[in-house]
């Protein structure tokens, strides 16, 4: 099981893009005849900023984008660009521009900015290259941990377009670098932990690897000592490994064993008030709820104040049709965006036989917008225009705090995309956070059981 974007992606687009503006970055000019000239932020509108560098990236020709790109690298702004062509999903203008850069001619504080782009652009080669580099670089045992970690999870993205994979080439290097950090005796057991947790998740669900890195996470918790156990890095790793067991007996739709695998690790972290543990204690209580609400109505009914693809006054959900799958998402999640095609062909299949689909996301993901119509409209084209999505969408009122607003709270809801499947009486009968490569397959067997109850 793959499980991708399962984390929030709640980024203010004027946030990432908050450095510069390169107000000729569609110059066919090269980086040897002039360097673009730099605006500063301050006096551009947010929403200029944006579209600037997406609308450059996103419709110019390829060498026109490669050269913002080559002058952001050399001004060490290439992270700005690097996460724009993330979230618009452009792997093909990454892997151009990364062929233009040898990773053996680049300095420290350029590398990482670098290996983002080969990362992207599939460019393995290069980012072998530029991984060994800043790995080699590293005075410090800490420094190389650091380094060995950030290369695993390089290795492990996939190459930023809605049919992300990551390739066995990558996975074998990643495999490379852990067995790397597993040499190192200072390696903290959370961080062995969480390296595993990482690669077993990149793999399919039927490959026999999963098994073993599940055995070898189960060693290094069995291996803690007592006192171990009692520290604030002891009680992650335990709990972590309580998380991993949970999501897989979720998957198996064995529901009721998630929560008895979660209800130990909860008491350990009960009594635990530490700022440090927060976080994880507060996860485990998301993931818990959610298990717990599959065989029970919808906790809180969704009214949605604005729609797309819908009537646009207030209406709540119907959520007792033959079917209903309905998913917790907002626009441009690079995670939610690989489950699509499977939903519009399942839409395709099976909405004269009774199956409603819905996304459900927030007023108030970008705080940009002036007022809820705008922010509709531009949710709108993202999701119709570039991911033709034709079902229903709908917003939940504005969060004044910005956040994912109080629905979300009785839903479990800590990542996108969540999804949630009711049968004919409303009852919630599976559950799954996360996108995996068995997907498709696994949502048609519930949707065709759900079709012959009803």
């Amino acid at each position: 099981m793959r499980v991708l974007g399962a984390g929030f992606t709640l980024m203010r687009r004027a946030r990432w893009l908050s450095l510069i503006l390169c107000s000729t970055v569609l110059s066919h000019r090269g980086l040897a005849e002039a360097r673009p000239e730099i605006v500063p932020v301050a006096s551009v509108p947010a929403d200029t900023v944006v579209d600037a560098l997406l609308d450059s990236l996103g419709r110019a020709p390829t060498p026109q984008a490669c050269n913002g790109v080559v002058w952001a690298l050399y001004s060490q702004e290439i992270n700005t660009i690097a996460r724009t062509l993330v979230y618009a999903h452009l792997g093909e203008h990454a892997a151009t521009c990364g062929q233009r850069f040898d990773p053996k001619t680049l300095d420290d504080s350029q590398l990482q900015a670098a290996g983002d782009l080969y990362a992207l652009g599939g460019l393995t080669a290069q980012l072998h290259m530029a991984l060994d580099r800043q790995i080699a670089s590293a005075t410090t045992d800490s420094a190389r941990i650091r380094r060995l970690i950030f290369a695993i999870k390089s290795c492990l993205n996939g190459d930023g377009s809605p049919t992300s994979h990551v390739s066995a080439e990558r996975l074998a290097l990643a495999e490379q670098y852990v067995a790397t950090l597993a040499r190192i005796p200072t390696v903290p057991s959370s961080q062995r932990l969480f390296v595993l947790t990482t690669l077993r998740y990149t793999l399919p669900s039927t490959d026999p690897r999963r098994d073993l890195y599940l055995q070898q996470a189960r060693r290094i918790v069995e291996a803690l000592s007592p006192a171990d156990r009692r520290t604030t890095g002891g009680r992650k790793t335990v709990c972590d490994l309580a998380e991993m067991e949970a999501e897989d007996a979720g998957h198996a739709e064995q529901f009721s064993q998630a929560v008895a695998l979660l209800h130990p690790c909860l008491e350990l972290l009960a009594s635990d008030t530490s700022r440090a543990l927060r976080y994880e204690r507060e996860n485990l209580q998301r993931i818990r709820l959610r298990n717990t609400l599959v065989g029970a109505p919808a906790p809180t009914p969704i009214q949605a104040s604005y729609w797309i693809n819908a009537p646009k006054q207030n209406t709540t959900v119907d959520l007792t049709r033959p079917v209903t799958i309905l998913e917790f998402t907002e626009p441009g999640c690079p995670g939610c965006r690989l489950g699509y095609p499977t939903l519009r062909r399942l839409d395709a299949q099976y909405r004269a036989r009774g199956l409603q689909l819905l996304l459900v996301t927030f007023l108030g993901y970008n705080t940009d917008f002036p007022d809820p119509d705008a922010e509709v409209a531009d949710a709108k084209r993202v999701w119709v225009q570039g991911d033709s999505i034709a079902f229903p969408i709908a917003f939940l009122d504005k969060n004044p705090h910005g956040d994912n607003p109080t629905i979300f709270a009785p839903w479990g809801v800590n990542g996108f995309p969540t999804y949630y499947v009711f049968d004919r009486h409303g009852r919630i009968r599976y559950m799954q956070t996360g996108h995996s490569d068995d997907f498709e397959t696994h949502l048609t067997a519930i949707i065709e059981r759900l079709l012959k109850e009803s």
